[in-house]
């Protein structure tokens, strides 16, 4: 049986952590297929969402800068990611510190 809402990406069904793109494609996406990380998506405002258009429709409709907009859109991704792996490495940090205390006791 065919999905409701299939991903335009990867074709599978989109339940959670999707968005239906504006432009001409009115496809739904995973978050993650379009590049776009679940926590932000969270943050963003109706309005954010009632506009956004997926990577294929902005490039169709601004050819000469779709990869100033990826570029963009990897930016932002890797700094979250980045700060993600140092908050990692911090709390990893402060477990074995404490481990190392515990086994001098």
């Amino acid at each position: 049986m065919p999905t409701k809402y299939p991903c335009g990406i990867c074709d599978i069904g989109v339940k959670y952590s999707g968005i239906k793109c504006t432009g001409l494609c009115v496809n739904w996406y995973h978050a993650g297929c379009q590049n776009i990380l679940e926590k932000n998506l969270k943050k963003w405002t109706s309005q954010e969402i009632g506009k956004w258009q997926c990577i294929n429709c902005r490039a169709e409709k601004h050819p000469h800068s779709s990869n100033q907009v990826l570029t963009d859109s990897l930016s932002l991704n890797s700094s979250d990611t980045i700060q993600d792996l140092k908050n990692s490495i911090i709390e990893n940090n402060l477990l074995e510190s404490s481990s190392s205390q515990e086994d001098k006791l």
